[in-house]
């Protein structure tokens, strides 16, 4: 039977038994978006599965059933007084503890109006939820429960994993407090908030974040029509277009919806865009008192919301699936919308490419830190607040009180350490002159120079950092450069600048060879002449024998124009990529050579194109820090057009710098990573090409698994961890037993932390390379946060790190610890070497997740050359 993970590794304790949490650096204390839950005493909570007869398919009608008839269904449970809440599949039944339930009950319903059949609802007892016992999964099911229904009192509307205040896109009445819209150029941000609870031990708290969603004003049947005008293909041809762009994309319609006193715009993902007859004339058949009835979608727009449809427009539909046992979807439920009846939400391209519109946007969606945990507070003031906005008695509050649940509007307090600063500061400090690789290298030496603490330069706060120099320098030596003859003076700028910043980075270098076709698109690329210049090129590069071991280097100038530039790029990485030779590939846009920053670009093309052939533009002493041989694996898996792109990267190298990179595409978009065994032998055989190592594989092993949402990691850490642990088991000798470590890196969390400065002052961001491991997780769990970046612009996002799995003998000596863990997961953070200064994840992580969207992107789902395995060819 295959391994049941229950949770995170138990956190490492000291003799005593204490638990041990990172003590590095310095001490800051923040402020959380973290209210605490009160619940009040003698009530226990019934669970029910409940039963539709006939089956009612979609959540909000059960809903709208459990709750329209709740003293009917109350009282033939027994539960005289209570409440109900219905979860889906399950019914929370809130009763006195002196009260027994009713362990079977049936309550049949009035006619319905829409199908004029009776509706049975069948309720079987399961068990009773102890709310001030042990705290489980169904505890905090039913909070998230009682929570949501009080949020529906303010009148919030749930889209996705978000509620939204709907109503201030028309004339409603909305709290002021809770924010408002803001109109940017043709789009509506609508500003909402995400909650749920959070177990910390024995205690409960309510986490509320700050969002917004992108509303487009124009409707949909709008878009399609822009699009059209412009589209110069057959009809065939634009439906199978539109579908591909639209497909997934997030709608919400113009009008309201849902029972009196309780309507709101819905929220729809689209599943198809159907074209053609008899579009808004097809008919559906729905029940109106008893009888079947067949309306138009023209009709039923008209009679039923006052909407004239327009002829000629295309159809949204949207289909509900349910996943059953044997893993297929099956569609419950099928919706048909006209498109001028709905507008997109959220980002696309037309704001992505808009530099100007995407700024203003994310410019009103950043929040401060402090203004951040005020509308936070905001909110949880407002779901306690006796008096409701205008008089009156406040019903979320009611709700609250019902359900026998208290919310502390102050956010609660906990303490991280800042790795920057300190006697750890040195941990950070930047090498990046070529001498410095061999003093990092030697053991003895790197830790003299790790406790002398020789000021060097510290860690780069942003992108902005220009280096002078490369710690290890990579040979440019046979090289092509390709361009249109339009382009004739950026090539020359290009390779004259490039040749001189080289020689400065102490790269060897020749001069490139070139072809240049009249124009670079997509026709010249398919003109054989342009294949047997290349394959000239490539003869004379190979017969270069004195540099015989450097890799080839394809340099090229994008076309201007932004569809033509990406139909290039794309071409260049599929041919080059993906062949039988390994060549490395750089695209330069047109304007970046001819434009007024080009001279800060500069550095950084000429740094990515050394670290792509094999160099490193900067390094840390992590030797001082780990102590002993360590490869550090990342793990990233994308789901893409069918298939699933699994790439691990794994260091092979003693500063993790040098890698090893394997690719697999498979059909189907599973999330688990299957070939864990094959990838750790073959990147331990890289490894001990490493002639420092002198034959002798690495010791310890630390894997960070990312790409997995709260929703993917269970189904993923049964099958993979099983894997692992079988795999080190098999490798392991009586003169080799590796200890390893499994962790999931998390970078979707809603979690906030904001500092005050000691002298007081406005709520801060966290300091970049701050770790919090106390007070926002169990203290028995193998926990933390880590504010890895400099963020002056809106709130830091933290990463979660959960420790999943690990060895038997991992840290068995207690050497490397809480500390070193931490430590090592900063320092990565700041090696990935496309940029200069800390991210969000370590180097590993975020080069498997690069290398993971080039090849769906760019590479369309092909599997890259194993030749480039040991080139990061994809930065």
């Amino acid at each position: 039977m295959a391994l049941q993970v229950q949770g995170p590794a138990p956190r490492p304790t000291d003799p005593q038994g204490f638990p041990l949490f990172c003590s590095l650096g310095v001490e800051v204390e923040a402020q959380t978006n973290l209210f605490e839950i009160g619940l009040k005493k003698k009530f226990a909570v019934w669970v029910y599965a409940t039963e539709f007869d006939p089956p009612v398919n979609a959540l909000g009608p059960q809903r709208a059933l459990i709750y329209r008839n709740s003293q009917q269904i109350l009282q033939s449970l027994n539960a005289f007084g209570g409440a109900l809440l219905y979860q889906g599949m399950n019914t929370f039944v809130k009763v006195d503890t002196n009260i027994q339930p009713n362990h079977t009950a049936s309550v049949t319903l009035p006619q319905a109006a829409d199908t004029g059949e009776p509706q049975k609802i069948n309720f079987i007892f399961r068990h009773t939820i102890d709310m001030h016992g042990s705290l489980d999964q169904e505890t905090i099911q039913y909070l998230n429960c009682a929570v949501k229904r009080a949020m529906g009192q303010l009148r919030f509307q749930v889209i996705g994993r978000h509620l939204f205040l709907t109503g201030m896109m028309t004339a409603q009445p909305v709290d002021p407090e809770l924010g408002g819209t803001t109109t940017v150029g043709n789009y509506q941000l609508l500003p909402g908030y995400f909650t749920s609870i959070q177990q910390l031990e024995a205690s409960l708290y309510l986490q509320v974040d700050c969002t917004h969603r992108i509303i487009h004003m124009n409707t949909l049947r709008d878009v399609l029509d822009e699009r059209r005008r412009r589209f110069t293909g057959t009809e065939a041809a634009f439906v199978q277009r539109m579908n591909e762009e639209f497909q997934g994309r997030r709608i919400i319609t113009i009008y309201e919806s849902g029972p009196v006193g309780n309507r709101d715009r819905k929220l729809y993902a689209i599943t198809e865009l159907l074209f053609g007859e008899p579009g808004i004339h097809g008919t559906f058949t729905r029940r109106q008192q008893g009888q079947d009835v067949t309306v138009s979608y023209a009709q039923y727009f008209q009679n039923t919301y006052g909407i004239n449809l327009a002829e000629g427009q295309a159809l949204v539909k949207y289909e509900r699936t349910r996943r059953m046992p044997d893993g297929t979807q099956q569609v419950i439920n099928t919706i048909i919308l006209p498109s001028q009846t709905v507008t997109l939400t959220g980002m696309d391209e037309s704001i992505r490419s808009n530099f100007d519109l995407n700024n203003q946007i994310a410019n009103r969606c950043r929040m401060l830190p402090g203004v951040r945990l005020n509308r936070c507070r905001g909110l949880a003031r407002k779901l306690q607040a006796q008096t409701a906005v205008g008089g009156g008695p406040n019903r979320a509050a009611e709700v609250l009180e019902t359900y026998g649940i208290t919310i502390q509007t102050d956010g609660n307090l906990v303490k991280g350490r800042h790795l920057g600063a300190g006697d750890e500061a040195v941990s950070f400090r930047y090498y990046d002159r070529s001498p410095d690789k061999e003093m990092l290298q030697e053991k003895q030496h790197a830790e003299k120079r790790h406790q002398l603490g020789t000021p060097l330069p510290g860690p780069p706060r942003n992108a902005n950092f220009n280096i002078n120099s490369l710690i290890a320098p990579a040979n440019l030596t046979r090289w092509i450069v390709v361009y249109g003859q339009n382009h004739e003076a950026l090539k020359t700028r290009l390779v004259r600048d490039i040749r001189s910043r080289a020689e400065q980075y102490g790269m060897g270098y020749d001069d490139p060879l070139l072809i240049y076709p009249p124009v670079l698109n997509m026709g010249t690329l398919n003109d054989p002449r342009f294949e047997r210049v290349y394959g000239l090129h490539m003869g004379d590069l190979r017969e270069r024998i004195e540099q015989a071991s450097d890799p080839i280097m394809v340099v090229f100038i994008l076309p201007e124009n932004k569809t033509q530039a990406k139909q290039v790029y794309e071409a260049m990485k599929q041919r080059l990529t993906c062949g039988n030779e390994a060549v490395l590939t750089q695209g330069v846009q047109a304007k970046t050579v001819s434009g007024n920053r080009w001279n800060s670009a500069l550095p950084k093309l000429v740094a990515q194109i050394a670290c792509k052939l094999g160099g490193a533009a900067w390094a840390l002493n992590t030797k001082a820090a780990v102590k002993r041989s360590t490869m550090v694996i990342g793990v990233e898996c994308k789901k893409a057009r069918g298939k699933s792109v699994v790439v691990l990267s794994a260091t092979v190298d003693d500063l993790f710098l040098e890698y090893y990179t394997s690719v697999r595409v498979r059909e189907g978009e599973g999330e688990q990573v299957d070939n864990f065994p094959v990838f750790i032998e073959d990147a331990i055989a890289k490894f001990l090409e490493n002639p420092r190592f002198r034959g002798q594989p690495p010791r310890r092993f630390i894997i960070y698994r990312g790409g997995l949402g709260e929703g993917q990691k269970r189904a993923a850490l049964d099958f993979e961890l099983p894997m692992i642990e079988e795999g080190f088991r098999q490798l392991t000798t009586d003169e080799w037993q590796p200890e390893w470590v499994y962790i999931i890196v998390n970078k979707n969390v809603n979690q906030r932390f904001a500092v005050r400065k000691p002298g007081g002052g406005p709520l801060e961001n966290p300091p970049p390379l701050t770790v919090f491991d106390q007070g926002v997780t169990d203290s028995t769990q193998y926990v933390f946060y880590g504010c890895h970046q400099f963020v002056t612009q809106g709130t830091v996002t933290p990463t979660k790190y959960e420790v999943y799995g690990m060895s038997a003998n991992w840290d068995a000596d207690m050497r490397f610890g809480v500390n070193g863990l931490c430590r090592i997961t900063m320092q990565l953070s700041t090696l990935y070497q496309n940029w200069s200064g800390p991210i969000r994840v370590p180097a590993p992580v975020k080069y498997a997740e690069t290398c993971a969207r080039k090849v769906t992107e760019a590479l369309d789902n092909q599997v890259p050359s194993d030749q480039l395995a040991t080139k990061l060819w994809f930065l």
